[in-house]
């Protein structure tokens, strides 16, 4: 390598998410939008600075319009892909609200922060957890960007934002590194400079939302214009037609759209199972989210009785978007209802609408680890566990509550706190209701997680279980090697010690009950 080329090879490009599912197309790729994050805006607990540093290298429209480049050079080599510019409220990053959709910034937003020095970037595709993650692209702000062709750009220097953003937009889209192919702009270094799409880069795009010219019947809405008026039973269901994909296509093969318009409000739908040779099962999994959040819609799946499926996982409940997994559900020709309803009569705010998905595939399930569970008692309602995070990461946790048969009403309580005390999330999830669910990002440290259980009723808990499961999101990659020598990628983990009825920590005690 000439010591001249100070671009090639050594950087990586992101921060990579080995355990993301890659392959999951967006919903509705006909009407996705981006955002630019206003500096200031919360980035994992770190400030953006995209203007601040982009504007010093490059007038506004230059590198705006290198980023909004980017995204197209993509969509349109897709069937009906189409992604528009929309403001930004600056609201944080992971915010509750719709992974698609979301009325306060755009579906792909783009920002800026501090991120390890081997990582230029990074981008998260669009996920069944529900997060608003999905499709945020972060530059790292340790690094000098400018745009290719400018006046002021040093391509010994600088990092060009469209090939960049380019490669981080192929991760939005669903498709993962290519790490032997350096045509292609999914090549996991940078290679300089970038001007378009390889024919490989192109196929890969293709195979996920098809040719420009195809006919895609995916995203026709057969149950919208019924839904809230006829099916509000079981025998009135809506049928849905599934789009004919192979096997392991992670798309959503049917939708519906639909408006909860009372706290009592159901929705059903029915849907056939593909039929596959050779293949009896797979994994199903069915996604509603709000579109204005003044609901909380929650999906059943019903066999073909009506009867709740054996086996059902909560991934996603985290405020509007509810997604449950069935690892093992029977398909050639099995008939299941899905069933569209509030979380509870509570979580009604007004009308609103909602959206609804459901694939089948046969790849692995989405797994969550056991990061810690236990019995919380009248005796001792109260217990902490310590979390060691050896990188940067995206967690993605699950939360439940269990009382058996009582009826008391009661909560468990989850607090995470810094090694100053502080505290950085909290999470409550409650008994008699599917687990509650959350993602959050947390720098390199150790934490201390509390977790308590508060009755409705003063001095009447119940014996209340608790699990946490959760996973982690994104994996930042340590620095490549430069030699055949080199010490290789150090693996991204977390340690979960516990649980403690004692903690040397400073968070406070007790809890005040929540659920209304």
């Amino acid at each position: 390598m000439q010591p001249s080329r100070y671009y090639l090879h050594l950087e990586q490009l992101e921060d990579r998410r080995t355990p993301a599912l890659y392959g999951v197309p967006w919903p509705d790729p006909s009407h996705l939008t981006f955002s630019f994050v206003p500096d200031g805006t919360d980035v994992g607990g770190s400030p953006s600075v995209l203007f601040q540093k982009l504007d010093a290298q490059a007038l506004p429209g230059l590198w705006q319009g290198a980023v909004t480049n980017a995204l197209k050079t993509w969509a349109v080599n897709g069937n009906n892909v189409n992604v528009a510019t929309m403001w930004d409220n600056g609201a944080p990053l992971g915010t509750v609200g719709a992974p698609q959709g979301d009325s306060r910034f755009g579906d792909i937003r783009v920002a800026m922060r501090p991120l390890v020095n081997t990582a230029l970037a990074t981008a998260q595709p669009f996920s069944w957890t529900g997060t608003t993650w999905s499709g945020d692209i972060v530059l790292n702000s340790n690094f000098k960007f400018g745009v290719s062709g400018t006046p002021g750009f040093n391509s010994q220097t600088m990092y060009d934002v469209f090939s960049v953003v380019l490669h981080e937009a192929g991760h939005v889209f669903g498709i993962d590194d290519n790490s032997t192919n350096t045509s292609s702009v999914m090549y996991e270094a940078y290679e300089g400079v970038r001007t378009g799409l390889s024919s490989i880069d192109i196929s890969n795009f293709q195979a996920l939302y098809g040719k420009a010219s195809s006919i895609n019947l995916l995203g026709i809405n057969v149950g919208g214009l019924l839904g809230g008026l006829l099916n509000t039973t079981l025998d009135t269901a809506t049928t849905l037609l599934l789009t004919l994909t192979q096997p392991g296509d992670l798309s959503f093969q049917a939708s519906a759209q639909g408006t909860l318009s009372s706290s009592t409000d159901s929705h059903y739908y029915k849907i056939q199972a593909p039929s596959y040779s050779g293949i009896s099962q797979e994994v199903m999994v069915a996604m509603v989210w709000s579109q204005d959040g003044r609901t909380r819609p929650k999906v059943d799946v019903l066999d073909a009785n009506g009867n709740p499926v054996a086996g059902a996982q909560v991934l996603a409940n985290d405020g509007g978007t509810f997604t449950v997994q069935i690892p093992n559900a029977p398909i050639n020709g099995a008939v299941y209802y899905l069933k569209v309803s509030n979380l509870n009569a509570a979580s009604f705010k007004s009308a609103d609408g909602y959206f609804l998905g459901v694939n089948f595939h046969n790849t692995a399930p989405i797994t969550l680890s056991n990061y810690a569970s236990d019995k919380l008692t009248q005796a001792h309602p109260m217990e902490y566990s310590t979390l060691t995070l050896n990188q940067n990461s995206l967690l993605h946790f699950t939360l439940s509550a269990d009382t058996g048969t009582s009826t008391e009403a009661a909560e468990v309580q989850m607090f995470i706190y810094d090694a100053d005390g502080k505290q950085v999330f909290s999470l409550v999830a409650y008994a008699g209701q599917p687990p509650s669910s959350a993602v959050i990002y947390l720098e390199t440290g150790t934490y201390t997680v509390r977790f308590v259980a508060v009755p409705k009723t003063p001095g009447h808990l119940p014996p209340l279980k608790y699990q946490l499961l959760g996973e982690i999101l994104d994996d930042p990659i340590g620095p490549q090697p430069t030699s055949s020598s080199g010490s290789g990628d150090t693996a991204p983990s977390s340690t979960w010690t516990g649980p403690s009825t004692t903690s040397n920590s400073s968070a406070p005690s007790g809890g005040t009950y929540t659920y209304s």
